[in-house]
Formats: C-alpha cells, structure tokens, sequence
C-alpha cells in the first residue's frame, strides 16, 4: 500500500468512525495501540482494530481494559477454542479453522453472536478464567459486545470502506483549509 496511502487509509478511518460515532480519535488510538501487538499475531487488518477501539469506546468501555479482554479472546483462539465452540454450539475446529484462515474478526463476530443467541452472558467465564483473568473486567466486554454486535458490525463496515477509500482525511483537511481561507 505505500507509507502515505496507509497514513491516509488509517486517518480516514479513523476520521470516519469517530465522525459517525460517539467513539473519540484518542480513545481509539489509546485502544490501537493496546491491541495492536497481539491483533498483527493473529494477522487482523487496521481497519478492524480500529473498528474494535471505535466499537469499545462507543460503549463507553476503558481503552485498556477492552484493548486487554480483546487480547485475552484473540489468545483464547490458539489455546481454548475447543471450549468456546463447546460452551456456545458451535462446530467443532471452526473457530481454530477461522484462526489458521486469518478470520480472527469473523470468529469473534461469531462468538458474540453465538452468545447474544444464547442469551447466557457468563458462558465464556471458565474459558477466561483459564487464561488467568479475574472475569469481571473481560466479562463486561464481552458481554457489551455480544449485546451490541449488530453495532460492532456497523463500526466494521465504516472502517473497512473509509480505509479502502482512503480519502476521508483528505476531504476534511481540505473543508478545514477552505473554511479557515473564508474567515
């Protein structure tokens, strides 16, 4: 993609969420940087993390504590996911299958959807529980998420085309310059 065109790409979608939301561009880098170590291991784009960030902030959760609950379910793919599949019905290998295929996002949609369809918002606690978390903080998480995933997937689709259109950031800047230029 070339250096500006990211810079441009990742600015637009930033732009863009925090224009459509009531997620802030702070918060959303604050939550970027947090995850983004973990999310390139698991191969997940910048357009989805920042959605993720835009997502948490939306809902009014603390950049490091969702940025670490979304760690903790992204480590849960290689370690756990045999009880995650168990706990909300879901086929056997399919979410080791998503990770292996580098469909991170799509399994965590699944598994926040799997729970909202459930109705059981304490379904993962023993999985988390393994990977030595305390359960309350990451619980919150995911249980904001599974209520709200239908809105996760609209933070989603507004990063994935403000990044590939990438022109967002450009736009602004020159409605600024103009309106500065006019005063």
């Amino acid at each position: 993609m070339g250096v500006e065109k990211s810079i441009l790409a990742t600015g637009s979608a930033m732009f863009k969420l925090a224009a459509t939301s009531t997620a802030t561009a702070n918060n959303i880098v604050e939550f970027t940087k947090r995850l983004i170590p973990m999310a390139q291991a698991a191969h997940m784009t910048t357009d989805q993390v920042l959605a993720l960030g835009s997502a948490s902030d939306s809902l009014y959760l603390m950049p490091e504590v969702s940025a670490t609950a979304f760690s903790k379910l992204i480590s849960a793919f290689q370690t756990n996911h045999n009880l995650i599949e168990k706990e909300l019905n879901i086929p056997e290998g399919t979410l080791n299958r998503m990770y292996k295929s580098k469909q991170v996002m799509e399994g965590m949609i699944l598994i926040f959807e799997k729970m909202h369809e459930k109705g059981n918002m304490n379904a993962l606690n023993s999985v988390f529980k393994d990977l030595g978390s305390d359960g309350a903080r990451l619980k919150s998480v995911m249980v904001a998420m599974a209520n709200h995933v239908d809105m996760l997937k609209t933070h989603l689709n507004t990063s994935t085309t403000a990044f590939k259109d990438a022109t967002a950031a450009t736009a602004e800047y020159n409605i600024q310059q103009n309106t500065s230029n006019a005063l």
